[in-house]
């Protein structure tokens, strides 16, 4: 695709989408648990469209536990030689059997009318085609969904060349 790809660090993308829930998450009770390796990882793609896909994952895992007595918020990475895995589970009801293979079609929702569009998943998925990665998402045998974000791995960019966000820098 024509996509202008940049090297981006998946845990400021994670922290970006983190800090625009900051409040819904502490007013709700959910309790966040990140596990990152040491390392920074670095992706090839397109910073705000990948903060999109990340906002949107988070969004949805914060709404399916609004009924859970003790939600939690779960993100964290694997690692291999080519590429990252980044997974967002969530403590909620999981996703029902006969849903699972229709969440990513555009115009289906499980929300109450009104409440989504049913395009959130369908953009998420068309976005991460376009980084060439893809999103996927599973039922957990304890309770709760697992979206998993898939993307080529990158090497550390040159200092000159990263895309350094600063806490206050405006978002396009």
């Amino acid at each position: 695709s024509s996509e202008r790809q940049e090297t981006i660090s998946v845990q400021a993308c994670i922290e970006y989408a983190l800090r625009l829930f900051h409040s819904r998450l502490r007013d709700d009770g959910i309790r966040v648990v990140q596990q990152w390796p040491d390392e920074t990882l670095w992706v090839k793609g397109d910073l705000v469209r990948l903060e999109q896909v990340l906002v949107n994952l988070i969004g949805n895992a914060v709404q399916a536990m609004k009924e859970a007595k003790q939600p939690v918020l779960t993100l964290s990475a694997e690692i291999s030689k080519e590429q990252i895995t980044i997974s967002v589970l969530d403590s909620g009801p999981g996703i029902a059997t006969d849903h699972l293979g229709h969440i990513f079609e555009p115009f289906f929702t499980t929300k109450a009318p009104g409440s989504g569009l049913g395009l959130g998943l369908s953009i998420s998925s068309r976005i991460m085609e376009d980084l060439g990665g893809k999103l996927q998402a599973t039922n957990l045998a304890t309770g709760g969904a697992c979206f998993t974000v898939t993307l080529p791995r990158s090497t550390a960019p040159e200092p000159s060349t990263a895309r350094l966000k600063q806490e206050n820098q405006p978002h396009a």
